[in-house]
């Protein structure tokens, strides 16, 4: 049995029968390259941007550039785009 592990993506739709089916996913870009990144979290410390934390039904903040939770599987971080970065050349 193979798993594929789609991480920043959401399922629209499902399609077909039990044991034939196809799944249609929605995958987000990352922004973050995840082979580079060590997961050190310096990029968070950097960012400028400051969000809702949607990990806690935005009751908290957290900075664009984080990770979604700290078990998140890949450990690599992701940068929320909300509009046009302020951190950009």
């Amino acid at each position: 049995m193979n798993i594929n592990l789609i991480t920043c993506a959401e399922v629209e739709k499902v399609d077909g029968s039990k044991g034939d089916f196809t799944v249609t996913i929605r995958k987000s870009p990352r922004y973050i390259d995840e082979s580079k990144c060590t997961a050190c979290g310096d990029c968070t410390d950097v960012c400028p941007v400051i969000l809702p934390n949607e990990y806690d039904q935005g009751l908290s903040d957290k900075k664009a550039a984080s990770k979604k939770y700290a078990q998140a599987i890949p450990g690599a971080f992701a940068i929320k785009k909300a509009d046009q970065a302020p951190c950009r050349l």
